[in-house]
């Protein structure tokens, strides 16, 4: 009785973590073709938390806006394995300047040939 108890709490825990990066995913805004000059700076994208809305570019982390827009990445592909692949790959980034906390509003996911 223990044993299907444990199981369904562990069944419950795996759904809902799938949901939230589910809706983390599916919130996710494609940008298209902005210019490189508009972005403020750049740098290596070391750390992605899409749930907590946490992005990390080189030693320092920045909250993601509710709004932030992602260019760089393919609408037809998966915007999740997109995303995992390019940590630890180059970024361009804008950050809001007017927060109380360094928010990022846009990010630009450079090619790996653009380094």
């Amino acid at each position: 009785m223990k044993q299907i108890q444990r199981n369904r709490g562990i069944g419950a825990l795996i759904l809902l973590l799938g949901v939230l990066a589910w809706t983390a995913v599916s919130a996710i805004e494609l940008g298209e073709g902005a210019p490189l000059g508009l972005f403020e700076a750049q740098g290596t994208m070391r750390y992605l938390d899409l749930p907590a809305n946490i992005v990390q570019i080189d030693d320092k982390r920045y909250r993601l806006a509710q709004n932030t827009i992602w260019y760089g990445l393919n609408a037809g592909a998966s915007l999740m394995q997109q995303l995992l692949q390019a940590v630890n790959g180059e970024v361009a980034y804008i950050v809001d300047a007017k927060q109380k906390v360094p928010t990022v509003n846009a990010i630009w996911i450079l090619p790996s040939e653009g380094k």
